[in-house]
């Protein structure tokens, strides 16, 4: 049943006070259609309606069940539910007219240099009501580039140059109340334009930065043109480069060029191009000393150059057979560590035989990496000093023999053509027994360090020495017998 709606009034008053304006009687589906012969409604009036349901037995309980009662207006016209406005759905473009001529959407256009490309286009959104008008946009671009742009409404006429040979993307762009609608692009050609000139100007002295790794961190310096870098390079490692922009004549018309060129033959190790700086480059992967030269170019002409002189080095490793042993330690710049031999020079000998002697004490006490070799010449002086006061152990060496100890045989050891061999200092050996399954050939003896182990009895003297087992460290008396591994540094 459906009611018509009076001024201020209920839906629930009018259903019950006022005559039906529609009812239909024995509805057995849940859809209905208002037939089109039954009463028109009129616009602007509200109506109420609702549904009895009439069951008979054996649903007594369901007798004279009525639905909720609804409300609903006949508009004057088709409204959006939203926004109450007509509804405004995307339309289409019509053509582009521009030199007297019409191109559909998606034409390729060929254009004169300079000359005015002026056009007019228009977006219908498909209600043609006035509120439903388009809101466009257009814009004109060049390798991503753009060159002018605009807006307007459902009639569009802007204008602009094109004063440079390329391809060119002219796009339009509609919104129909608040919808975008799929936009129309056009290809504009351009061949006809003189070339541009493009002249190198002044010298190019700018001021380089240049980031690179030097050993295992990254360093900057700054530098002038055709100067040294300070530091190394590590082969293969990447260096980017930052200079001041060279600016031709015109400006914007700068491209650059730059290459790596091995000192010695002139060879080309790389090169490449450039629109615009700082640039990124790969150094070479071999160890060697290079140029490199970077160019400005304007109009295909190369320009004065600047640039750098480098050299390349590579990263040594532990466990690298090199310098006639096995690399154990490397440091920090990665260029530089120590080597030990791959087998023991002794099995068992003593530090320095001391027996009896009385003298000031030694200095060979450091004991930090990098001081082994300066505690082998504190041993070898302490040593011949004890031997010239002839209190050198004369029950088991008669006549006096060349002296002969634990330093001294690193000392005068010549191996894989190496003869700057020494006896490892209180921690050098502390990292070789760390790398000793690296290096090889270790017992789970005691080896003796090169560092003094400090003792206010001049009558004792005690030196530090390491358990190759579990790595301990201690001190023991000069005359006793410990193994012996020489090393060397890089």
């Amino acid at each position: 049943m459906t009611t018509s709606i009076k001024e201020n009034e209920s839906p629930e008053n009018a259903t019950k006070n006022n005559v039906p304006f529609f009812e239909k009687e024995g509805l057995f589906n849940y859809i209905f259609q208002y037939p089109e012969t039954a009463p028109k409604f009129e616009e602007g009036k509200k109506y109420a309606w609702r549904i009895e349901a009439d069951r008979k037995p054996p649903y007594d309980e369901l007798k004279n069940t009525e639905s909720e009662i609804n409300e609903f207006t006949i508009a004057s016209n088709i409204k959006d539910e939203k926004t109450s406005a007509p509804l405004c759905d995307c339309g289409r473009w019509n053509s582009l007219v521009a030199g007297e001529k019409k191109y559909d959407c998606g034409r390729r256009i060929i254009w004169n240099c300079k000359r005015p490309f002026e056009f007019t286009s228009s977006y219908q959104c498909s209600s043609n009501d006035k509120s439903c008008e388009a809101k466009t946009t257009w814009k004109v671009e060049k390798n991503g580039v753009l060159i002018k742009s605009g807006t307007g409404t459902s009639h569009l006429s802007d204008g602009f140059s094109l004063v440079e040979n390329g391809t060119y993307t002219l796009t339009f762009a509609a919104d129909c109340n608040g919808q975008r609608c799929a936009p129309c692009t056009y290809t504009i050609l351009v061949e006809d334009c003189e070339p541009k000139t493009c002249l190198c100007t002044t010298n190019w002295n700018p001021d380089q930065q240049v980031t690179y790794y030097s050993g295992n961190e990254r360093t900057t310096q700054r530098l002038p043109c055709s100067e040294r870098l300070e530091g190394k390079v590590k082969v293969g490692t990447l260096i980017e480069f930052e200079a001041s922009a060279y600016n031709c004549k015109p400006a914007g018309c700068t491209t650059y060029a730059w290459e790596i060129i091995e000192s010695n033959t002139g060879n080309i190790q790389s090169s490449g191009t450039a629109t615009r700086l700082p640039i990124t480059l790969s150094a070479p992967d071999v160890v060697g000393d290079f140029i490199f030269q970077i160019y400005p170019i304007c109009g295909g002409k190369k320009c004065e150059p600047c640039g750098f002189k480098f050299s390349t080095f590579r990263c040594f490793t532990i466990g690298e057979h090199y310098g006639g042993g096995i690399i154990f330690y490397v440091d920090s710049t990665c260029q530089h560590g120590l080597i030990a031999a791959e087998s023991d020079q002794s099995t068992g000998i003593l530090f320095i035989n001391t027996y009896g002697a009385t003298l000031s004490a030694p200095t060979f006490t450091n004991t930090i990496v990098g001081s082994g070799n300066a505690n082998a010449t504190g041993i070898s002086t302490f040593s011949n000093a004890f031997a010239s006061s002839g209190l050198y152990l004369w029950l088991f060496y008669n006549p006096f023999p060349t002296i002969i100890n634990a330093s001294s045989l690193c000392q005068d050891l010549t191996l894989n053509g190496f003869s700057d061999w020494f006896l490892p200092s209180k921690d050098e050996l502390n990292l070789l027994y760390l790398k000793r399954n690296v290096v090889g050939g270790f017992t789970t003896g005691e080896y003796w360090t090169s560092s003094h182990y400090p003792k206010t009895n001049l009558h004792l003297w005690l030196a530090w020495f390491q358990k190759f087992d579990n790595g301990n460290q201690g001190d023991a008396q000069f005359e006793l017998l410990k193994r012996v591994r020489a090393i060397r540094a890089f």
